[in-house]
Parts: C-alpha cells; structure tokens; sequence
C-alpha cells in the first residue's frame, strides 16, 4: 500500500479502523480523493450510508470525484494560481538576486467544492450522550442551533500555539 497511495485502498482501512474505536463520528476528511473512495467503499462495507451517517470530504478534485456515486465532495488546490505564483516568484528572485528578503511561506486559497458525499451532522447521533461530549470537544455548541435546521451550530475552538511552531494566516 505504501508504494502506490494513488489508489482507494489506501482510504480503505481507515473507517473500520475509526469504527472499531467505537467513538462515534459524522465526518471523515481524506488527504486526497481516492483514499476517501477508498473510505466511502470501506463505510459502506459497514452498514453506513455516505452521506447519511457519515460525510466525506476528499482533497484534490480529481476528474473522477464528481462521477463517484455519491459524488465527492472536495477540497480543489488552485494549480494554475500555484504554478503562476511560484514562476512570478521565481522570476523576481533570479531578477533581484540573493540579497532581497523573501517570504517563507505564501498562503494560498483553496476552494471547497461541495457535492453528494456531505450533509449536515445526523442530528440523532448528535443527541447521543457520547456524540454530544465528542461534538463538543471539536467546537459544536449545543446551546446555540440553526433556527432552520434546529441543529448545534459550529463554533471555531480557541486556537492553541504550539511551541515552536510559526502563526500562518487564515482567510475566512
């Protein structure tokens, strides 16, 4: 498996072993698109249905994401703003020489593509006492809830620094 991850086998072994921990959960989010087919195959080998019990998010908009059944829903990487960034950079930085400062990182913006393998959570699994103190441990506020949907509304946890690590910016 580790010599090919461009393959849904690589997702596939994931969900039993999240379910196998017996914690419930609503949502899975996969490095790339195929280990989340991969995800979706395994949830469904379980007795889930995707989106239904659980939703699943992929990484990369590959061309076959929107054809899968359900369809991905995805996390698409501007390339071509990437490859024209990067060139741009590198062109000033041959230009400029080595003496100029640079910036270590540039963030870049990515685009959620939201297809048929998302919903919002099960609100069933949400009034389980386990789901709920699970639920709010990753932010869902159980006093507040969507006056259309009656369900807990997200809030942003308090963002903990690491030591040693840098702030990056975050666009919202």
């Amino acid at each position: 498996l580790q010599e090919n991850i461009y393959s849904p086998e690589l997702g596939y072994p994931v969900a039993p072993i999240l379910l196998s921990h017996k914690e419930p959960f609503t949502a899975l989010v996969s490095y790339n698109d195929l280990a989340a087919i991969g995800a979706i195959r395994a949830l469904r080998d379980h007795g889930l249905r995707v989106p239904e019990d659980v939703s699943v998010v992929g990484f990369d908009d590959i061309q076959g994401a929107a054809y899968h059944t359900p369809s991905l829903t995805t996390i698409r990487q501007p390339l071509n703003s990437m490859g024209n960034t990067a060139a741009r950079i590198l062109l000033q930085r041959i230009r400029s020489g080595p003496d100029k400062d640079y910036p270590e990182e540039l963030p870049i913006v990515p685009e959620l593509i939201i297809r048929e393998s998302t919903l919002p959570p099960n609100p069933k699994l949400l009034r389980n006492p386990a789901a709920t103190a699970y639920a709010v441990a990753a932010g869902v506020d159980r006093a507040r809830t969507d006056p259309r949907t009656q369900l807990p509304l997200l809030t942003a946890p308090r963002r903990q620094e690491v030591p040693g690590s840098r702030r990056r910016r975050r666009r919202h």
